[in-house]
C-alpha cells in the first residue's frame, strides 16, 4: 500500500474527497484543514484512480492535479499510481508546485 496524500487549497468551509477507491462515489471521506489546506492521507494500491472533492456541497476537480473523462463522460481528477515515484511528485507532496496535465 502507498500513502497518497490529497490536498484541497480552493477554499470552501467543508471539503470531502470522493472517489472510486472508496468502492462507491456516494461514500465520502472528510478532509481536515489546517490553515486554509485541506488534506486527506489513503495507503492505496497500485492502479489508476478517479476522484473529486465536494467543497460546501459541490463537486469539484482541483485544477492543480491531473484530469481525466471517465468511461461515462465525468470530467475527475486522476492519479495513476502504477508507477509511485512519478505519482508522488504529481499530487505535490513536495509543496505546492503541482503539475498540471489533462490525461485523455
Amino acid at each position: 500500500m502507498i500513502p497518497i496524500e490529497f490536498i484541497w487549497v480552493e477554499g470552501g468551509q467543508d471539503v470531502k474527497l470522493a472517489g472510486d477507491f472508496l468502492g462507491k462515489w456516494t461514500q465520502t471521506m472528510s478532509m481536515e484543514q489546517k490553515s486554509g489546506v485541506f488534506r486527506k492521507t489513503l495507503k492505496l494500491r497500485r492502479g489508476k484512480y478517479f476522484y473529486k472533492f465536494i467543497v460546501d456541497g459541490i463537486w469539484r476537480c482541483n485544477p492543480d492535479f491531473p484530469q481525466a473523462v471517465d468511461s461515462e463522460g465525468n470530467l475527475n481528477n486522476v492519479i495513476d499510481i502504477s508507477d509511485p515515484d512519478r505519482a508522488l511528485r504529481l499530487v505535490g507532496l513536495a509543496g505546492h508546485n503541482y503539475s498540471r496535465e489533462v490525461i485523455r
